[in-house]
C-alpha cells in the first residue's frame, strides 16, 4: 500500500457515533454540530471532538459543522434501505481499507494491516473498533448493533396492538410529511417502477417521486436547491467519476463521466 495513502482516521467509540446519526433520523439535529450540540446529545464531554471527526471524515458534517446532502439522504433513507446507504457512505470514507479486505470476512489481522498506514497510530485499535461498529450497522459484519437491535425491540412494542383497540387496515401505512421548505423525503417505490431497474438505484427513484405533480407543479426555490444536492450526493455515491477515455474520438456507454454541477452530462446515442 503506497505511503500517500496515510491520513488521519477517527476513533471515537461507534455508540456515539450512532447516537448521533440515530438522533438526525429519528428527532432531527440542530446546526452547526457543535462539541456543546454533541454532549447535548448524550456523548460525553470527553468523546465530543472525536465523534465530530468521525462525522467529518464520513463526509456527515462539513468543516463548520453544518449538514452535508450526504447526511440528508441518510436521515431521509427508510428504514429498509438505510443499512445500505450507510454501507454505501463508509465505502467511501474508508476506500483504502476495502481495498484489500472485506469486513465480514477479514481477520483481526487482516484488519491490522489495512489501518496501519493511519494517524495515530496509538489509537489502531479504536480506529478498528469504530470501524467495525459501523460495519455491523450497516449489515456488512453480521450480528448488527446492540443500539439497532434495541431500535428494532422498541419499535415492534409500539407496532403491537391490541386487536380490539382499533381496526387497522393491512395496506394502512404512514405517509412522511414533508415540510414545504424541507429535504425531500423518499418513499417507498410502486413495483411498476422497479421493473428492469437495479436495486441500488432505488434512492433515485425515490427521489424522482418527490417531483412536484398535478397540473400546476410548482415548489420554492429552497426545497428545488435541497432536491437537487440530494440527487447529487446519491449519484455520487452510486457511480465513481473516471476520467474520459482517449481512444479516438468515441467514448463506451459504460464510461460515461456522470457528471455534476456546472459540467456537462456526455450523451451517445
Amino acid at each position: 500500500m503506497p505511503s500517500d495513502l496515510e491520513g488521519l482516521c477517527p476513533y471515537a467509540p461507534s455508540a456515539n457515533v450512532l447516537t448521533i446519526i440515530h438522533q438526525m433520523r429519528e428527532r432531527g439535529l440542530k446546526e452547526p454540530v457543535t462539541m456543546q450540540l454533541i454532549t447535548t446529545a448524550g456523548v460525553a464531554e470527553g468523546n465530543a471532538s472525536r465523534t465530530i471527526q468521525a462525522l467529518r471524515f464520513l463526509k456527515l458534517v462539513d468543516e463548520e459543522g453544518y449538514h452535508t446532502p450526504t447526511f440528508r439522504l441518510l436521515e431521509n433513507a427508510p428504514s429498509d434501505e438505510y443499512p445500505e446507504v450507510l454501507g454505501r457512505i463508509l465505502t467511501d470514507a474508508y476506500k483504502n481499507v476495502f481495498m484489500v479486505l472485506d469486513p465480514a470476512t477479514a481477520s483481526d489481522e487482516k484488519l491490522e494491516n489495512a489501518f496501519r498506514y493511519y494517524q495515530p497510530k496509538a489509537q489502531r485499535q479504536r480506529m478498528i473498533s469504530l470501524f467495525k461498529g459501523l460495519c455491523r450497522e450497516a449489515g456488512l459484519i453480521t450480528g448488527g448493533s446492540e443500539m439497532t437491535k434495541r431500535s428494532r425491540n422498541v419499535s415492534s412494542n409500539k407496532t403491537t396492538i391490541p386487536l380490539n383497540s382499533r381496526k387497522q387496515s393491512v395496506t394502512e401505512r404512514i405517509t412522511p410529511q414533508i415540510p414545504e421548505d424541507g429535504p425531500p423525503v423518499p418513499s417507498k417505490i410502486n413495483r411498476h417502477y422497479q421493473d428492469g431497474i437495479s436495486q441500488e438505484y432505488t434512492l433515485l427513484l425515490n427521489l424522482l417521486q418527490q417531483l412536484p405533480t398535478g397540473e400546476e407543479k410548482h415548489w420554492t426555490k429552497t426545497r428545488r436547491e435541497k432536491w437537487l444536492q440530494a440527487v447529487t450526493a446519491n449519484v455520487d455515491l452510486l457511480i465513481e467519476v473516471k476520467e474520459e477515455g482517449h481512444q479516438g474520438n468515441t467514448v463506451s456507454q459504460s464510461d460515461m463521466p456522470h457528471a455534476v454541477g456546472d459540467e456537462k452530462i456526455v450523451m451517445q446515442n
